[in-house]
Order: C-alpha cells, then structure tokens, then sequence
C-alpha cells in the first residue's frame, strides 16, 4: 500500500475540490508551502519519496510550466519556480492543476477546471 492510500477517497474530485487560485509575477521567484497533509489517523504523511506535479496551462491545455514540488516527511510540501524560470513567461489568466504520485497511487490535489492562476507583469 502506498503512502497516499488515505487520501484516495478523499480526492474526489480532488483533495482541493473547489480549487486552488493563485497569482504570480513574471521574473519573480514563486515559492507556496502547503501543511497538515495527514493520514485518517491524523499523523502526518511521508511527502519525501512522492513525486508531485504541478503544471500551469492555457486555455488550449498546453503546458506553460512545470512546478517544482519538494516534498517532507512531516506532511508538508513546497511548489515553486527560480526567478530564472519565470522571467520569460507571458503574463496573463491561466489555470493550473496539482496531483501526487506514490508510484502506487495518484490522487489529484487539485484540478485544472476550477483552479485559475494568473501570472501578472513585473
């Protein structure tokens, strides 16, 4: 059983079911921490050896960028991108959307549908 197994009847249709809105600056480093990702038991949940993936797309669903995420073993994860990284991308209205993978289950954090990102000029 995996590490997530707990949050897969939670995650319908994802764990942040009326998504997750968000806004950045171009050229800036974007960092968001999240906390208290817990088990049914309410113990916290191992986060270091799963891979998550967060990715901003357009309207058309390509991909703009790709979040790097960190994850701890205190239930607790970083996403975030270097200033270097975003100094190119195009301000505007995007969504974004967020899902762990423990290499036996994937749950959807948040989807894309419902979760609007805006990168704002610097």
């Amino acid at each position: 059983m995996g590490v997530l197994a707990d949050l897969v009847t939670q995650a319908q249709p994802a764990l942040v079911g009326g998504g997750c809105t968000a806004k950045a600056t171009a050229g800036a480093t974007w960092l968001w921490q999240f906390y208290d990702i817990n088990d049914t038991a309410g113990d916290p949940i191992d986060l270091s050896a799963v891979t998550g993936t967060c990715e901003v797309v357009d309207s058309d669903e390509n991909v703009v960028t790709t979040l790097d995420f960190d994850g701890d073993n205190d239930g607790t994860f970083t996403i975030g991108l270097d200033e270097g990284d975003t100094v190119a991308l195009a301000p505007g209205k995007y969504r974004w959307r967020f899902s762990l993978d423990d290499a036996t289950d994937v749950v959807q954090f948040w989807g894309g549908q419902a979760s609007k990102f805006v990168i704002e000029e610097a």
